[in-house]
């Protein structure tokens, strides 16, 4: 199901179309709003796009959800046949922390032959783990890659306490 506030304009010859304002995407359980959204039926992907109005003001930031993982994000490419997300800028809250990552790549679990759901996967670059809920943070743990299995799982690369875009001696060898 799809919906757009705005207008919508579906192109034929590519097998896309087009939603502007609020737009919103409902897919079983994946639900993806965004001020601008392209659904390209050829190739099952979704793409969303933080777009300021003409008035300047912000919008409400896009989200993406899958089950219990949300994402406020600047631009998204989804794939709905593989369960494969790009996401940039994204934002992501588990439990008590924030996670920020410049790019972040979401792998949404499958249910095996046997009825198991595997978990879903989320891999970061450039993220920051943190409770500081402002964008860009204020202060926070940097790391150059990032793994993380929901209610399971966090493991990082060398990480470094930043505070105020500022880093500090204080290293991480491993998490």
């Amino acid at each position: 199901k799809y919906d757009a506030r705005d207008s919508s304009w579906v192109d034929l010859t590519n097998e896309k179309i087009h939603l502007y304002g609020g737009a919103v995407v409902d897919y079983q359980k994946i639900k993806v709003t965004a001020n601008y959204m392209i659904i390209d039926f050829a190739n099952n992907i979704i793409e969303g796009f933080e777009k300021i109005d003409s008035t300047s003001k912000e919008k409400e930031k896009p989200k993406f959800s899958d089950g219990d993982n949300t994402f406020t994000y600047r631009e998204i490419k989804y794939n709905f046949k593989t369960k494969k997300g790009l996401v940039n800028h994204a934002i992501s809250q588990q439990r008590e922390f924030n996670l920020v990552g410049s790019t972040t790549k979401f792998i949404g679990g499958d249910t095996d032959s046997l009825g198991v759901k595997e978990d879903d996967r989320i891999y970061n670059k450039d993220a920051i783990i943190t409770t500081c809920t402002h964008d860009p943070p204020h202060y926070g743990i940097r790391a150059g890659k990032l793994k993380f299995v929901p209610n399971k799982l966090a493991v990082m690369s060398v990480a470094q306490v930043e505070i105020a875009k500022v880093p500090t001696p204080i290293f991480l060898p491993f998490g």
